[in-house]
């Protein structure tokens, strides 16, 4: 092993300086579900500080692979533990790290990603090929994928921005390759409130899910094909409907495209709602999935907004949904079980409408949800004018 790789091992263990506080056990979703204190961040923590991965590292290498993989299925990745821990430690991202030294964990993620990324199943033939080989759970996911459950409209948003900025949507791999007609609801909306909408590129993916993974090189490579599109179009506002693609592209290494992403919450500020009640019953109860990795008030903007227009929204206890970027390829079970967790804590009745701003969280509530249960992404309420 080279010195560098050696200094970069020795860089992990110095970041996961736990203090043993245990703040991170109030807020972790695998905690939560498991009540086991060995799976809690502080225990990873401290594995990180004594285990003797130099050693591990000379051993072979699927062993390594097997040790690192075992590791990284006990996290759901969600940052709450990051957020709350007065020593700022931070360990979805530490197991990134010590993921992406490990030998053939890239192998290994990929060969799964290609099993169960059902972002490939874009066309219709492909589904009831891909059902044969698929359990009964990962049919469900593959159904709410390839077909979406369409709500019927009942907000209108009108209005004109105060000024005519130019803006780029960026939809996020489920918003451009499964649900395409976020991406037009998106687009429409923008250009009904005066904004001036340029053509969206062939966007990389936002690197969020790649940086979870471990796989830092591709989230890299999808970094710089993204900021040389946005040269190319003259360095526009980029707005996404998605949370977690929000703070993939928010983590890029170039400042100036960070400093042009915009929330969509902001550009609808100063636009009016209203409610069509032809559709919106009063019994109808709205709760909001605020996504693991949304902005801190995000829930508190959207309330207010929904509130001025007569609606409203409750927040579903902030549990996570159990998705966590690509805890559904290294860890499903788990994945499973913290799913599991966020249905039993919810009141709901046949009248619960849940919405949410990430494209992720809904195809998990969608491919997880009671029967009688309503999942839509904000913008599918949203009743488009002609």
């Amino acid at each position: 092993m080279n010195k560098a790789t050696v200094s970069y091992f020795l860089q992990i263990f110095s970041e996961a300086r736990c203090i043993q506080c245990g703040r991170c056990l109030e807020v972790c979703p695998v905690f939560l579900v498991t009540n086991a204190e060995e799976l809690s961040p502080r225990a990873k923590a401290v594995l990180l500080q004594n285990m003797d991965f130099l050693a591990r590292v000379q051993s072979s290498g699927s062993r390594l692979t097997n040790n690192v993989r075992a590791l990284a299925g006990l996290c759901v990745g969600c940052g709450r533990c990051a957020r709350v821990c007065p020593q700022q430690v931070n360990i979805p991202a530490l197991l990134s790290k010590i993921k992406s030294l490990s030998p053939g964990w890239k192998d290994w993620f990929w060969e799964r990603l290609i099993k169960y990324g059902f972002c490939v199943a874009t066309q219709d033939w492909l589904e009831p090929v891909l059902s044969m080989f698929l359990s009964a759970g990962r049919k469900k996911y593959l159904t709410a994928l390839r077909r979406p459950e369409t709500a019927r409209p009942w907000l209108k948003i009108k209005g004109r921005a105060p000024e005519a900025e130019r803006v780029v949507v960026f939809p996020g791999c489920l918003g451009r390759f499964a649900w395409p007609h976020l991406q037009e609801k998106a687009e429409k909306l923008l250009k009904n409130l005066g904004y001036e909408l340029l053509p969206t590129p062939d966007w990389a993916c936002c690197g969020f899910t790649f940086k979870s993974a471990g796989l830092l090189e591709e989230e890299k490579r999808c970094q710089q094909i993204n900021f040389s599109l946005w040269e190319r179009l003259g360095r526009p506002k980029i707005v996404t409907f998605c949370a977690t693609c929000e703070q993939g592209l928010l983590n890029s290494s170039f400042a100036e495209f960070q400093q042009h992403i915009v929330f969509f919450d902001n550009l609808l500020a100063t636009a009016a709602w209203e409610i069509d009640t032809d559709i919106f019953q009063s019994d109808f109860r709205i709760l909001w999935h605020k996504p693991c990795h949304a902005r801190e008030h995000e829930f508190k903007l959207w309330q207010k907004k929904f509130e001025k227009a007569g609606v409203k929204l409750d927040l579903n206890k902030d549990y996570c949904c159990g998705l966590g970027g690509s805890l559904q390829i290294e860890a499903r079970d788990l994945s499973r079980q913290v799913s599991d967790f966020f249905w039993l804590n919810l009141d709901i009745n046949s009248k619960t409408h849940i919405l949410s701003s990430c494209n992720g969280c809904v195809l998990q509530l969608r491919a997880t949800r009671p029967e009688h249960v309503q999942v839509s992404h904000w913008l599918e309420i949203v009743k488009q004018e002609a």
